[in-house]
C-alpha cells in the first residue's frame, strides 16, 4: 500500500508538471469527461439495483445458462429481501441486501453531484468548481474504498464458512459460489482498481493545479 501511494505521488507531479508545461490536452477536461461517464454508468446500475430491491420481482422458471446462474445468485445475495445465499452466514455478513440497497442510495446521489460538478468545473472553469470537484471525485474515491473493504471482508467470511464444514463435505462448490458472486461486485466497486487510482491522481491532480494557479495570479 505504501509503495502504491507513492506511485500515486510520482504521477501526481508528473501529471501536475505537464499540465504547466502546455501540452496540448487538458487534464481537466479528461478528468471531467471520465467523471460523465463512470458517474452515467453507477447512477444507472444503482437505480437498477434500487428498482429490483424495491421490486422484488419473482422469477417463474430457472437459469437457462451459467451466466444466468450467476446473475441470480448475485440477485438472491445483494437484493432479494429473502437471501438464499449460504443460510447460516447471512446475519455475519455486513453487507446485508438492506444495507447494501443502502449503499446504492448513496451511490445514485453521489454520481449525480459527480456529474453536475464535472459539468460546472468544465463550463465555469473557475478555482472554486474545480476544487469542488476534486473533493466530491476524492470522495466518491473513498466510498469505493469503503465498499469493497466490506466486501473483501464479507469475502473472507464466505471462505471461513466453507472451511468450517466437515472434511467429508466437498468444499469446492461453497468457494466457488464465493468466488462467483461475491468477486464480480468487488471489482466493479473497485472501478477495476485501474479506474479508481486514475480518479485519484486525477483529482490530486486538478486539485493541486487549482491551488498553483491561484499562488501565481
Amino acid at each position: 500500500m505504501i509503495y502504491l501511494w507513492l506511485g500515486i505521488s510520482r504521477l501526481v507531479q508528473f501529471l501536475t508538471f505537464m499540465e504547466l508545461s502546455n501540452i496540448e490536452f487538458s487534464v481537466k477536461t479528461v478528468a471531467a469527461a471520465l467523471s460523465i461517464i463512470q458517474g452515467s454508468a453507477w447512477t444507472i446500475m444503482s437505480l437498477i439495483s434500487i428498482a429490483l430491491f424495491h421490486s422484488q420481482p419473482v422469477f417463474l422458471s430457472g437459469p437457462d445458462s451459467y451466466m444466468e446462474s450467476v446473475e441470480r445468485n448475485i440477485y438472491d445475495t445483494f437484493l432479494s429481501k429473502d437471501s438464499k445465499f449460504l443460510p447460516t452466514t447471512t446475519s455475519s455478513r455486513s453487507f446485508t441486501p438492506d444495507v447494501f440497497a443502502g449503499f446504492m442510495w448513496v451511490y445514485f446521489f453521489l454520481d449525480i453531484v459527480w456529474i453536475g460538478t464535472a459539468i460546472s468545473m468544465l463550463r465555469k472553469n473557475s478555482a472554486i468548481s474545480v476544487k469542488i470537484w476534486s473533493y466530491v471525485t476524492l470522495f466518491v474515491c473513498f466510498w469505493d474504498f469503503l465498499t469493497f473493504v466490506i466486501l473483501g471482508a464479507d469475502y473472507d467470511k464466505c471462505l471461513e464458512y466453507s472451511n468450517m464444514l466437515p472434511e467429508w463435505m466437498d468444499r469446492v462448490p461453497v468457494e466457488s459460489l464465493c468466488a462467483n458472486i461475491i468477486l464480480p461486485v468487488f471489482f466493479i466497486a473497485a472501478k477495476g482498481f485501474v479506474l479508481w487510482i486514475i480518479n485519484i491522481v486525477l483529482a490530486l491532480v486538478v486539485l493541486r493545479n487549482s491551488k498553483q494557479t491561484i499562488t501565481l495570479k
